[in-house]
């Protein structure tokens, strides 16, 4: 019997490590021509795909490979990145007041993401500003930057929350009864769309009497209009992307919460990186590089204490 049928009649989860020396295995004997051939004809991400794939039959047909894929993905990002390779479900501690844009189209697709988790991307995503709020006919088709605090959301929560303005007077509501295509399927319909924003009050009462909860905390919580209930919580956390110089942007999940924590005031929100331009990725790289940080130079000194910074620092000393 092979390793692989051994394994695969094993009922224990293998390591991270297990895993990926089994992987390695497999593509250093079995498939190094016809890996290296599908690199070069589709890249490296379609031939993750096909590899995941495979260990996934030969392994074990449980083992999910949305699950492996994320393992195998990080340990290629590790070999660029070292340790300063981007962790799928590590959170960082960011001011939600600080977060001035959110991104429209999201940089990586729901599919994709779901798969790999964590992104370095190089572009101009993060330098494109627009102010405009679109249509169904004027949709942008490459990822810009628009001011939160300016957005049609943004302001029908303020002028509810706020000023007391009914929800029916907004002018979100109005939005979707002109433009229903453009938003979630939540507020298509005028019945659907009440009752989830009379869960947007629950929630608002939830946030301002017991703060911001991270989704681990609120599975916990039965009060939680929102409440995660099934998968990994930090999948639903906050998803965020990071420009070259440091700015934070919101990227996708927890817009309603990211909101209301603005309204209330909160200072203090976890947050997941799903994308990380390629030149703040070499930022932390050479300073978490370093084992004497008064060593680097003047202009990174800067981002010592930028929660993404800090937060490897302090991931790589532990």
């Amino acid at each position: 019997m092979t390793s692989m049928e051994q394994a695969h009649t094993d009922g224990q989860l293998k390591s991270d490590k297990f895993v990926y020396e089994e992987f390695t295995q497999v593509f250093v004997n079995s498939m190094l021509e016809e890996s290296v051939r599908k690199v070069k004809k589709d890249g490296i991400l379609a031939f993750l795909r096909s590899a995941v794939r495979f260990i996934g039959r030969k392994i074990r047909p449980r083992f999910c490979w949305q699950r492996s894929s994320w393992r195998i993905w990080h340990q290629y990002q590790r070999l660029q990145y070292g340790q300063s390779a981007p962790k799928p479900y590590d959170l960082i501690t960011i001011d939600p007041n600080d977060i001035d844009y959110f991104i429209f189209p999201q940089l990586v697709m729901p599919k994709t993401k779901r798969y790999f988790r964590t992104f370095v991307i190089g572009g101009d995503w993060d330098q494109t500003i627009n102010k405009k709020c679109w249509t169904k006919s004027d949709r942008p088709n490459k990822s810009q930057l628009y001011p939160i605090d300016e957005s049609l959301m943004f302001q029908s929560f303020k002028s509810h929350f706020k000023n007391n303005i009914p929800w029916t007077e907004t002018e979100f509501y109005s939005y979707c009864d002109s433009y229903p295509m453009n938003v979630s399927e939540f507020y298509r319909d005028p019945e659907d769309r009440l009752e989830r924003l009379e869960k947007i009050d629950d929630l608002y009462e939830h946030m301002k009497t017991k703060g911001y909860k991270s989704q681990r905390e609120l599975k916990k919580d039965s009060e939680s209009p929102f409440s995660v209930k099934k998968g990994i919580p930090e999948e639903h956390e906050l998803s965020v992307a990071i420009g070259r110089d440091g700015n934070i942007f919101r990227e996708h999940q927890a817009r309603h919460r990211l909101l209301i924590a603005k309204l209330i005031g909160i200072e203090a929100i976890p947050a997941k990186v799903s994308v990380r331009h390629t030149m703040w990725q070499q930022r932390r790289l050479r300073i978490t590089s370093t084992d004497n940080l008064d060593s680097i130079g003047t202009v990174d000194k800067r981002y010592i204490d930028h929660p993404d910074i800090n937060h490897a620092v302090e991931s790589y000393e532990n």
